[in-house]
């Protein structure tokens, strides 16, 4: 699966829907626990979510906010675009080291 924000959406909406939520695109705003998941099952959520996509939620700073559809999808493609973003780069400097070391 490709990883880009409609699917990180619909994999929240899916995880939610088999705990017993649904929660509709109007409700992507809206503060979950608000919308009636209680704690509990949204630690689980975070958990699948974190394994799901090799994330990790600061769970303590995240709880600061409303908690949200559309702030985990913000959150879990910020993260996934730095890892992307972290492993490019990782390889420019070792192409760049390798050219070097050609050079000398």
């Amino acid at each position: 699966m490709a990883v880009n924000e409609p699917n990180v959406i619909s994999t929240i909406i899916g995880q939610l829907a088999g705990q017993g939520y649904g929660i509709g695109p109007e409700e992507y705003e809206a503060d979950l626990v608000g919308a009636g998941v209680n704690s509990v099952n949204l630690v689980r959520l975070l958990s699948v979510l974190e394994e799901q996509f090799d994330v990790e939620f600061a769970v303590a700073e995240l709880f600061r906010e409303p908690v949200t559809v559309a702030r985990l999808a913000a959150e879990i493609n910020a993260q996934i675009n730095a890892q992307i973003n972290a492993q490019i780069n990782a390889q420019i400097d070792s192409q760049v080291d390798a050219q070097r070391a050609v050079g000398r």
